[in-house]
């Protein structure tokens, strides 16, 4: 399945999580980043859909309980780790996304997203899907 988003329909997803204080602009510039880092890969015709790296990290973050921005990085950070092989794994290149962020921050944030998650983030293309379905119903995106 395709995912047909922009980065700013993508954030209205994750927002869409109760109790969320994330600055949806932010997360907005994060997708769009995120998704320019495999412009190179889709142009040179590997079969890359960077939105399925944000699908993947709303589907960790609808899971944990907190709901910041740094939170969201970490999602993302270990989205891309788990879906490309040749993500940075220096979690010092991820900072550069938050100004004033430490590298001891974001890898504190991976280690509480890992445990929320009882250290199991793989999930089926179709527990994505569902989780994206949700969210985007929940504000009125079209998918």
């Amino acid at each position: 399945m395709e995912i047909k988003l922009d980065a700013g329909d993508m954030a209205k997803c994750f927002s869409a999580k109760a109790n969320s204080t994330l600055n949806e602009k932010w997360v907005s510039e994060l997708v769009s980043r995120v998704c320019d880092m495999f412009a190179d890969d889709v142009r040179e015709g590997f079969d890359i859909q960077p939105m399925w790296v944000a699908a993947y990290a709303l589907h960790m973050f609808r899971r944990v309980e907190r709901s910041t921005n740094v939170v969201v990085l970490a999602c993302f950070v270990i989205a891309m780790k788990m879906l490309d092989d040749d993500a940075e794994e220096n979690a010092s290149e991820y900072t550069k996304q938050m100004s004033s962020l430490s590298t001891k921050d974001l890898v504190e944030a991976e280690l509480y997203v890992f445990r929320q998650l009882n250290f199991n983030a793989h999930y089926s293309s179709s527990r994505v899907k569902e989780t994206l379905c949700d969210a985007a119903s929940k504000v009125g995106v079209t998918i």
